[in-house]
């Protein structure tokens, strides 16, 4: 984390206070009656979201991608379905390549694809060694978003 810190050009005194505030926190919790030290950062804490932020930064600079906490969305604009996955295509393999260089992986089970339009091509995208089929709606945070834009669940 110091090290994306120092690449942001955010100095090294904040490069050095992230870092000994993610390496020296300590926490107990009491689960089922037992005492279970914890290390490491908690979620709970507001300055987790804030180094989160700061950690994705480099891949949220990227075109197509967005996220919210640890949910990320890949967005294809075109004028044509192809050029729509052709979009998608790419932000996901920039995406995807720097989750591998980060020693990262996405849970394949949790990954869905919608395209939206006049003609939602039934056809699926291959994203890794995972072949996503086209759904009919996803839920983002709580808005089901349906092929053709009507919203009917929340109508």
């Amino acid at each position: 984390m110091a090290y994306r810190l120092l690449a942001l050009g955010l100095g090294a005194r904040l490069a050095l206070f992230a870092e000994r505030f993610i390496t020296s926190r300590t926490a107990s919790l009491v689960l089922d009656g037992k005492l279970r030290p914890q290390t490491g950062l908690l979620q709970g804490s507001p300055l987790s979201l804030v180094l989160l932020a700061l950690y994705l930064a480099t891949v949220l600079a990227g075109p197509g991608v967005f996220n919210y906490v640890d949910n990320f969305a890949v967005l294809g604009v075109g004028r044509t379905y192809e050029s729509v996955k052709a979009a998608v295509k790419r932000a996901w393999a920039d995406l995807d390549g720097w989750a591998e260089g980060e020693g990262l992986t996405f849970n394949s089970g949790k990954t869905e694809f919608l395209a939206v339009g006049r003609k939602g091509g039934e056809d699926s995208v291959r994203l890794r060694n995972h072949e996503v089929a086209n759904s009919d709606s996803v839920e983002v945070l709580g808005l089901t978003i349906d092929r053709r834009l009507y919203f009917r669940p929340h109508a």
